[in-house]
């Protein structure tokens, strides 16, 4: 029996994602795989009502779900870079949040699984903090610019998490002096990187496959671990969808269609997409409506 605990830190825009990632995980699970799902969530940004829908896909496996609602307020002065929410800081608690675990496998939530992670929970990270995946581009650059020691630029999307050793080196409150600290620093994956330079296990890109096909395939891989890469290619273990997400038409990775079989296993996972949107798009016409009042009473203002 392998104890497998995922993590995932979703908001409303990335609730179906996450559910398709969590039933990727459950398809291809063996039987021996005993499963846990943690969502962490900020009920200003993940709506309530959405939350029993992590609980719906016990049908493909059974499994313990923990809901852990995060105060995102404790998070306020650490840089976002483009496109991320204040979520994307939420892995940094879960040494804390779950002190019965010792590692904790945390995912970004356009994420597919496609094989048992019980081989990758096997591994022995030793005293390194974490069990990461090389980034795809940049990383040679990204490392400079932090003056990392190891030389290592990781991506954050997805990380084997040694909690036990974070809980001994109080890692949040390191991560967070760093940040406030070290103007370098723009958004979580560097902290990630800065807070656990020379203390990172290297995985097998199988664990965190990234395609960058819109970037026409540009990589900074060393040789070594561009034949890692492009065996990965042929049979990834984690499918991590970066850029264009695989529930727009925009994504062409070359997986996408795995990822539309596992969403077809999502209870009502058109109704979800279809609410969500909606959701999305109202409050996005709330705002552009305020900003029009807005500008409006500055017009008549200026005009007097």
């Amino acid at each position: 029996m392998t104890q497998i605990t995922i993590a995932y830190a979703p908001d409303n825009n990335r609730v179906t994602l996450t559910l398709t990632s969590m039933v990727s995980a459950l398809k291809n699970a063996k039987r021996t795989d005993e499963i846990e799902f943690v969502i962490l969530y900020s009920p200003h940004h993940l709506d309530e009502k959405y939350l029993p829908t992590f609980d719906n896909l016990q049908v493909i496996k059974p499994y313990k779900l923990t809901m852990i609602k995060v105060d995102e307020n404790i998070f306020d002065n650490f840089p976002c870079s483009e496109g991320l929410t204040v979520e994307s800081w939420f892995c940094s608690l879960l040494a804390d949040l779950m002190p019965n675990n010792d590692n904790v496998l945390y995912m970004h939530c356009d994420t597919i699984v496609r094989s048992s992670l019980s081989d990758l929970f096997n591994i022995d990270l030793g005293e390194n903090l974490v069990g990461v995946v090389e980034d795809i581009y940049t990383s040679k650059q990204n490392a400079m610019r932090l003056e990392l020691n190891d030389n290592l630029y990781f991506n954050s999307g997805v990380m084997l998490i040694n909690t036990k050793a974070w809980r001994k080196a109080d890692f949040y409150n390191q991560l967070r002096n760093t940040v406030l600290v070290d103007k370098k620093i723009l958004s979580e994956q560097d902290s990630l990187n800065k807070v656990c330079d020379n203390k990172k296990f290297i995985l097998s890109p199988k664990y965190n496959f990234m395609q960058v096909w819109w970037k026409k395939f540009v990589h900074e891989y060393d040789n070594s671990y561009l034949k890692e890469y492009e065996k990965a290619s042929e049979k990834p273990i984690i499918v991590h969808f970066v850029g264009a997400k695989p529930n727009t038409v925009a994504c062409k990775n070359k997986f996408v269609g795995d990822f539309l079989e596992y969403s077809a296993l999502v209870p009502a996972y058109d109704v979800l997409q279809k609410e969500i949107k909606s959701d999305i798009k109202g409050k996005t016409s709330e705002k552009n409506t305020l900003w029009k009042k807005i500008l409006n009473f500055i017009q008549k203002t200026v005009k007097k």
